[in-house]
């Protein structure tokens, strides 16, 4: 499952310095977050909560599939945005499905969670989704700090309209961050 991680660090020293600086020598809590296989072979996570019960990041089945059924459902909101400020990095699947089906769009990415981006850099490769032009801010961690700073640095860049979005499973897990966010 390490496979990508050597891959991946050198990619964000390169490209994402700041963030390169926050995960290097890291590692995700193992007891916390779960590397599992999907039916269909990508990878997926388990999550165990606070409350001690776990919940799959995504679908069992199919993640990217998953990921491209939530974008149809949001579909409406999106139409006529310039920019896409997304709640949750994950594992990049519904990164990757806004990529594809809106490369006009510049997207703001906030992932919360280090211990899901920890277990990312090992599980999948990111240099593409991560490569995109299309991305202009990629924060990661809870500090509100880091969240008031994304917000601020995405507020100064923007021109045109801008969506917000939120990754389904974090909206289930952590309503109350997602709704202070």
């Amino acid at each position: 499952m390490k496979k990508f991680a050597a891959d991946n660090l050198l990619f964000l020293r390169d490209h994402y310095p700041e963030i390169y600086k926050i995960v290097r020598n890291k590692f995700y809590n193992r007891e916390r977050v779960r590397i599992v296989q999907a039916r269909n072979n990508q990878a997926n996570l388990i999550i165990r909560n606070h409350d001690g019960t776990e919940q799959y990041l995504y679908s069992r089945y199919n993640p990217g599939q998953e990921a491209e059924k939530w974008l149809q459902s949001i579909n409406d909101k999106l139409e006529g945005k310039d920019n896409v400020l997304l709640y949750g990095f994950g594992l990049g699947y519904h990164v990757q499905a806004i990529l594809t089906n809106y490369p006009e769009k510049k997207l703001f990415i906030y992932e919360p969670n280090l211990e899901v981006i920890l277990a990312a850099i090992e599980c999948c490769d990111l240099r593409q989704v991560l490569g995109s032009k299309q991305i202009k801010i990629f924060a990661i961690g809870d500090d509100p700090i880091i969240q008031r700073g994304m917000i601020i640095h995405t507020l100064k860049s923007i021109s045109g309209s801008i969506e917000q979005a939120v990754i389904p499973t974090y909206k289930k897990m952590n309503p109350e961050r997602v709704k202070e966010f």
